[in-house]
């Protein structure tokens, strides 16, 4: 369906003008799954990334996210207690994406073919 269509698919389902979406890929495979999640809160994030770990059937070794204040401090990049403490629970390496580097995510998200370079202009920055 790729990011665009989800965020079309949950508005037409009256969940608002906002769609929260969180998607893990497996980068060598191509294979990803995504979750819409009610809010970018940590509960929520927390309940979604394991749905998404649930529906690829298992765990990489690093997690890639970009510089949302759930996950780490957006200024410094440094995470969070609360997400440090999710991450040890999995047993997980987690990157931050740089900062001033917008497309670096939307690089790798279009690229394993899960949107369009224009879904990753809305999220990620400018179109690779």
């Amino acid at each position: 369906m790729g990011l665009a269509g989800a965020a079309r698919r949950a508005t037409s389902l009256g969940v608002g003008g906002t769609a929260h979406l969180l998607v893990g890929a497996l980068s060598h495979s191509g294979c990803w799954r995504g979750v819409l999640a009610d809010a970018e809160d940590f509960p929520h994030l927390v309940e979604a990334i394991d749905a998404v770990l649930r529906r690829l059937g298992g765990l990489t070794r690093r997690w890639r996210f970009d510089r949302m204040a759930t996950v780490c401090s957006p200024s410094s990049g440094r995470l969070t207690a609360g997400f440090a403490a999710v991450a040890e629970y999995y047993a997980v390496a987690v990157d931050v994406c740089p900062s001033r580097h917008g497309n670096h995510k939307g690089v790798r998200l279009w690229s394993a073919g899960i949107c369009s370079p224009v879904a990753a202009v809305g999220r990620c920055g400018r179109t690779p």
